[in-house]
């Protein structure tokens, strides 16, 4: 009986020894695992951030390629960066606006009556210059300083109250050269023909006395300057002052026979449609 106990306690021994030296190889054995998934996922880590560096490189090469393509697109004609084409560029469009006009010799009023003017143009242009054609239709009335029978020789047996009035319509083809000054504004200046289409007298008063209206010649010279400045949406306003060169005077009224000339105002809004 005395040899079981002891038999137990040596069992009792081993058994222990045994799990304490498993217990010790299973501990190094987790904490060599860790350590390798450690080294493993910082390096996966590195070449994480590796790539991120990389792919945000080729990002910002990418943005700012596409930046510049847009940057430079037709769209942006006024940018600084925009690069013309070398052979040219050609716009059409359309333009409505008013015209102010006078004759400023006697016997007409000198002052700018309103009008309409309407029409199209033709604009070819390199970089910063370019050439400008229009085909427009504008209208203008006149009135005299004196009644229409102050111009008879005898005018006892006519109206020496009522003035004489006209209307007009002239078709008139501007060839200008154009100059841009600055990203939003261009300057305009050239030669304008002006063909007077039609001359109404508005109140009768001048037919009634003369029993003809052929006051105006149909041709005129004139001169165009003026600027136009660019709005959003391929929209522009502009103004331009045109003095006549040429004298307009059929000579139809007894004693009028000074050079009539025609000065102009015309403020317009244009619309470019190609």
């Amino acid at each position: 009986m005395g040899r079981i106990p002891f038999l137990a306690i040596l069992l009792c021994f081993l058994l222990f020894s045994a799990a304490a030296s498993a217990q010790e190889r299973g501990d190094g054995s987790a904490e060599g695992g860790k350590r390798e998934k450690r080294v493993v996922h910082d390096k996966n880590k590195d070449k994480y951030s590796d790539k991120s560096r990389e792919e945000r490189k080729r990002e910002r090469r990418e943005n700012r390629r596409k930046f510049k393509l847009t940057w430079n697109t037709p769209e942006k004609t006024d940018a600084v960066s925009y690069k013309p084409s070398p052979h040219g560029e050609t716009d059409l469009g359309a333009k409505l606006g008013f015209n102010f006009q006078e004759i400023v010799k006697s016997p007409f009023s000198p002052s700018f009556n309103p009008g309409v003017v309407a029409g199209g143009y033709f604009r070819r242009f390199w970089g910063r210059s370019g050439i400008r054609a229009e085909l427009l239709v504008n209208t203008a009335s006149y009135t005299s300083q004196n009644p229409a029978a102050y111009y008879v020789q005898h005018t006892t047996s006519t109206d020496t109250v009522t003035k004489s009035a006209f209307k007009t319509a002239y078709l008139s083809i501007p060839a200008m050269f154009e100059q841009r000054c600055s990203q939003k504004v261009y300057l305009l200046f050239g030669p304008q023909y002006s063909l007077l289409v039609s001359s109404s007298d508005k109140n009768g008063e001048f037919t009634k006395i003369y029993s003809k209206n052929n006051v105006f010649f149909k041709s005129e010279f004139s001169l165009v300057a003026g600027f136009e400045v660019q709005l959003p949406h391929a929209i522009r306003i502009g103004a331009r002052y045109i003095k006549g060169l040429t004298d307009v005077n059929n000579n139809v009224y007894p004693k009028a026979y000074e050079a009539w000339t025609i000065n102009a105002i015309q403020v317009a809004f244009s619309y470019r449609f190609y």
